[in-house]
């Protein structure tokens, strides 16, 4: 297959290190989802999270990310590059466009990944915003270029691994096509970007069936015109009906008609792609809390204690662990499931070859998908040992066989 029945068109941003930014012609707009976490949860929730995106990256972007605002344009179709948070801002519902200027975040690979890897990659990929956004993966070719390849489907996410088409209007083909295309011509994939307020007008290429005219070199002059859309402007939005009067040339833009709303802010709130969720919300701090935090050491390892939790991923899974001094467990059999406010509620009951006297005992919450961690002190009182009792010698903790890390 001609790779220009893949691309769907290109405007040169030379400054950011992408040789070529293949621009959809439809913007994705309100593209979300809900589902539970697979695989690691992060967060990206401040500009000390993104590095300025290189001007000339290799094969291996490394496992990072990186995010720059498109600035003026110049001549030779490059594009100046600011550091993200000049055209867009965090905040409690993710990542906002805060001007006309559009904005791109990019995630890069610790190792390229091969093209024949991308359909798994693919599976439970998701895209929660609203506004212009559009998704893409980062291809490097054998000749040393990179460039970002766009999904031609407007499904709800645009990232469905089932449902993603590649190419425009009349030559996509599925993923599983698409990576046997890229592995045939010696691509990997080396990583995938979000870009919020970038639109192209008249962006089609031309269907190889339907025409013999080649692609427009991918250059800033010869490309269809770049446009940004800042938060209160449509990207996808159509051109007024021209006046037939001679314009105001000092006019810097159309009055809007009093009956059309604004458009909603243009929001990134999270991606998942190849089992790694990152959420642009502000990272939520976790809390535990029990009842009572003083107990027996009978009732603490017979009956237990009830437990809360709080500012963990909804749907994931939260494990228990006990904490003493250089000591740790985790408490086989006993996890909780966040529920969508990412809160959980149960009862644990300590190991009695852990707890083998009085003291004090950290009670530990470890989110499986998140790492987010919480813990409660527990004093534990032996009645038995206040009267003359003898408190048992302490034993070698079990090692923990989980995920979850309770020390710290």
């Amino acid at each position: 297959m001609p790779r220009s029945r893949i691309v769907a068109a290109g405007v040169g941003v030379a400054a950011l290190g992408i040789a070529t930014v293949l621009v959809p012609t439809v913007s994705s707009a309100d593209q979300s989802t809900t589902a539970a976490p697979a695989g690691t949860v992060e967060w990206v929730d401040s500009q000390s999270d993104v590095a300025l995106l290189p001007a000339a990256p290799d094969s291996s972007l490394g496992d990072r990310w990186y995010g720059a605002t498109f600035g003026a344009g110049s001549g030779d179709g490059s594009l100046a590059t600011k550091p993200l948070t000049a055209g867009s801002a965090f905040g409690p519902n993710g990542l906002t466009l805060t001007g006309s200027e559009p904005v791109v975040l990019a995630r890069g690979f610790a190792q390229p990944m091969p093209a024949a890897d991308l359909p798994a990659a693919f599976e439970g990929a998701s895209v929660t915003a609203q506004g212009s956004t559009n998704f893409s993966i980062l291809v490097h070719f054998p000749d040393g270029t990179t460039q970002a390849e766009f999904p031609s489907s407007n499904t709800t996410s645009n990232v469905d691994g089932a449902q993603t088409t590649w190419g425009p209007d009349g030559a996509q083909v599925g993923t599983q096509e698409f990576a046997d295309e890229l592995a045939a011509e010696g691509a990997t994939v080396v990583g995938y970007a979000e870009y919020l307020g970038l639109a192209i007008e008249g962006s089609q290429a031309p269907n190889d069936a339907a025409t013999d005219a080649p692609v427009a070199p991918m250059i800033a002059d010869t490309a269809p015109e770049a446009t940004a859309s800042g938060p209160a402007t449509p990207a996808a939005a159509p051109a007024a009906t021209p006046d037939t009067t001679t314009p105001d040339t000092t006019t810097q833009a159309a009055t809007p008609q009093a009956d059309v709303a604004p458009a909603a802010p243009t929001v990134l709130r999270s991606i998942t792609f190849d089992d790694v969720t990152t959420d642009f919300t502000p990272q939520p701090v976790a809390q535990a809390s029990v009842p009572d935090t003083t107990l027996t050491r009978a009732d603490a390892t017979t009956t237990g204690t009830p437990v809360a939790g709080t500012g963990f991923v909804p749907g994931e899974t939260v494990r228990v662990g006990v904490v003493q001094g250089g000591r740790a467990e985790g408490i086989d059999g006993t996890t909780f499931t966040a529920d969508a406010g990412g809160a959980v509620i149960g009862r644990v009951v300590l190991p009695a070859d852990f707890v083998t006297g009085a003291g004090s005992y950290d009670l530990v919450l470890v989110g499986d998908s998140s790492s987010q961690r919480a813990a409660v002190t527990l004093t534990i009182t032996d009645p038995g040992a206040a009267a003359g009792g003898t408190t048992p010698t302490a034993v070698p903790a079990t090692p923990v066989r989980a995920k979850a890390t309770f020390t710290g």
